[in-house]
């Protein structure tokens, strides 16, 4: 069995962080107006759409250049939220890598970041699993490298991609048909994506997705 499974919205809750990160923001007068204003992403363009990236770094060095803002106190303040970056971890994520085991769960996430690595890094879960790729590809081309690397066999039957997304799920079902597609939908999700003909499944967090998958 393998599993690969995103990171943001469905290990992280990145709905509850990015609500702290705008809140500290605001405890120094970044309101949500300037907020969006001030913000920038990168978005990285391919057939399926466009996704984003975020780094706060940046976007507090446009509000330094653009508003006469002295960053400092925000640039540490953010640094302390994600130090703090397991409490962002869902509940369920622990018990779902532990009993599909280690060297069987690969994290494939999007936005190569010095920040999404940090979040990654910081959050707890990099050593509970076998593998960590972060890229700006899509990520067909991830399980691709891991695939090759440790030699995994498409034709076991029980090889899983989790998302949120749908636009990945895709991707990845186009290059890999042979791969059980899962949705992801939990409530604190930030997308609310619907299943079509390239999503084998729809669960509502990784409990039920386990639970699937393990049977």
């Amino acid at each position: 069995m393998e599993v690969f499974i995103d990171f943001d919205d469905v290990i992280f809750n990145t709905k509850k962080f990015v609500t702290d990160i705008k809140r500290a923001f605001r405890k120094y007068g970044i309101d949500e107006e300037l907020f969006q204003k001030s913000y920038i992403d990168y978005p990285i363009k391919n057939k399926n759409g466009t996704i984003k990236k975020y780094e706060p770094s940046k976007h507090i060095v446009i509000l330094e250049r653009e508003f006469e803002f002295d960053g400092r106190k925000l640039r540490a303040d953010v640094r302390k939220i994600t130090k703090n970056s397991s409490a962002y971890v869902f509940p369920d994520v622990t018990d779902f890598i532990s009993k599909s085991g280690k060297k069987n769960v690969h994290i494939i996430s999007y936005g190569d970041t010095d920040f999404q690595e940090e979040k990654i890094s910081e959050c707890g879960v990099a050593g509970l699993v076998s593998a960590i790729i972060i890229s700006d590809k899509l990520k067909s081309d991830s399980i691709k490298k891991i695939i090759s690397k440790e030699t995994i066999d498409l034709s076991d039957g029980k090889i899983y991609f989790i998302d949120d997304r749908m636009e990945q799920i895709v991707d990845v079902k186009k290059a890999y048909p042979k791969i059980t597609t899962i949705l992801l939908k939990r409530k604190d999700g930030r997308y609310d994506d619907s299943k079509n003909k390239y999503c084998d499944f729809e669960f509502k967090n990784l409990k039920q997705a386990g639970k699937f998958i393990l049977k």
